[in-house]
């Protein structure tokens, strides 16, 4: 059997990985390439050792793993989505539901169900019960389209503005 070959990184020397095994672990970080030890962010161009096939298998990888994760997500928000729902069967007032910080939440992960389900909730006078601009304190007032802006979600930035977020919102 062949041997797998050794690869150091730039962070420090003696940071030494089987070169596959590097590979798949870049691939699989979500916040992208990173030494697994000291967690330096690390540049796949900047490697000296990387081959034309090293960069096709990452890039291989990176898609499996986005993907992976992006099934997770969206099965994450069906049944969030699908819960609130229940709970609203039951309990149409939704009794200890902090429903803004849900669509707060919701927007940072991306779960448009579920951001869609909020933002269709309305009280007996026919008002909204969940304001599309609610602005979390504790976080420099930032709104559910700051969170889903910062994280790439363009779906849950769709539902929003379809919601009437307000694209002029400032933070702190």
């Amino acid at each position: 059997a062949e041997a797998m070959p050794v690869v150091a990184l730039p962070c420090h020397a003696a940071h030494r990985f089987h070169k596959q095994c590097l590979l798949t672990s870049f691939a699989a970080a979500a916040t992208g390439p990173a030494c697994p030890y000291c967690r330096v962010q690390v540049s796949i161009d900047q490697l000296p050792w990387m081959t034309a096939e090293d960069r096709q298998f990452f890039e291989t990888e990176r898609q499996r793993f986005a993907a992976e994760r992006e099934a997770e997500r969206m099965a994450a928000d069906a049944a969030q989505a699908q819960a609130l729902q229940a709970q609203f069967l039951q309990d149409a007032e939704l009794e200890g539901v902090n429903l803004e910080g849900t669509l707060l939440a919701a927007a940072t992960h991306g779960h448009v169900q579920t951001i869609e389900f909020l933002l269709g909730l309305v009280n007996a006078a026919g008002e909204r019960r969940v304001d599309v601009n609610v602005q979390n304190h504790a976080n420099n007032d930032l709104t559910p389209l700051h969170y889903a802006a910062a994280n790439g979600h363009v779906g849950a930035i769709n539902a929003l503005l379809a919601g009437g977020a307000n694209i002029e919102a400032r933070a702190e």
